[in-house]
């Protein structure tokens, strides 16, 4: 789904895309059907611009990777962690395991589990690992 392709009057979309990339992605075009119905269609096709192609976020950073270390309780709960991370790439929210990185400013971070009330387990994608002091 690009911007072009929700019906209405031609209006210009308030972002523009940016260079196609082999990035992956769960979402599903079909989902956001229902914002043909809104009445900015200059606001939904920056939307669906922002979904799809991706947007600058004002980053000024070194692009370089970066691989952070999992976090206490993989180690103590692997198995747990081996099939939430089977389950979440068969469902397309995860890829993996990589033989070798898929791009030059590729970020991994650090996995965990914690418990839920009901007995099962979460896995934590650590973002904003690591902290340093």
């Amino acid at each position: 789904m690009h911007a072009t392709s929700v019906p209405g009057p031609a209006t210009e979309p308030i972002v523009a895309p940016l260079s196609p990339s082999n990035s992956v992605t769960s979402l599903r075009p079909h989902d956001f059907s229902a914002l043909r119905q809104h009445p900015d269609k200059a606001f939904v096709d920056s939307v669906t611009i922002v979904l799809f192609s991706g947007c600058k976020i004002g980053f000024s950073g070194p692009r370089t990777s970066r691989t952070s270390p999992n976090l206490r309780s993989a180690y103590e709960h692997s198995d747990v962690v081996s099939k939430l991370l089977s389950q979440e790439c068969r469902m397309g929210f995860m890829i993996g395991p990589l033989a070798t990185p898929p791009s030059t400013t590729f970020v991994c971070s650090g996995l965990g589990v914690v418990p839920k009330k009901n007995g099962t387990w979460r896995l934590i994608h650590h973002l904003s690992g690591p902290i340093r002091p």
